[in-house]
């Protein structure tokens, strides 16, 4: 008896081939079913999303006794450009690490950055980057209908 698959020649008795490994069939015999595991899907692919970051960006610093400064919130995507921007708003030279949360003028103008971003379909990451108002955002990136 030879196997049908490589051509070794093999004792009548064989179940497998010698040479190849391959389960022999012998003649007048059906072939017993082959046990195959079922082929998994592929897992689907991540969807590819787009980050961006809010900042805040002093735009000028007039003379202050006080040190005041002119600022706003800017929202910069991945590839540098400005996305979104607060209205401009005072900052006095006593808040050293910009504008503080207790104040609500400065909280609206952070929520009010967020709501506008929503929309867009960005969502907020949790927690924040070194100051309460630095947050971070992402979303899926759209598809280009041509």
């Amino acid at each position: 008896m030879y196997c049908r698959f490589c051509g070794q020649e093999l004792p009548d008795d064989s179940a497998f081939c010698s040479k190849c490994g391959k389960a022999v069939q012998h003649e007048g015999a059906e072939a017993a079913p082959v046990k195959t595991e079922p082929v998994k899907p592929p897992a689907p692919p991540k969807p590819a999303v787009e980050h961006c970051r809010m900042e805040l960006v002093e735009m000028d610093s007039p003379w202050s006794l006080f040190g005041n400064t002119r600022n706003r919130f800017e929202v910069i995507n991945d590839k540098g450009e400005v996305i979104y921007q607060s209205d401009k708003f005072k900052v006095s030279g006593f808040s050293y690490d910009g504008p503080e949360e207790v104040s609500k003028k400065y909280r609206d103008l952070v929520e009010k950055a967020v709501l506008t971003l929503a929309v867009d379909g960005w969502k907020k990451l949790p927690g924040y980057r070194r100051r309460w108002f630095e947050l971070d955002f992402e979303r899926k990136i759209k598809d280009k209908e041509d």
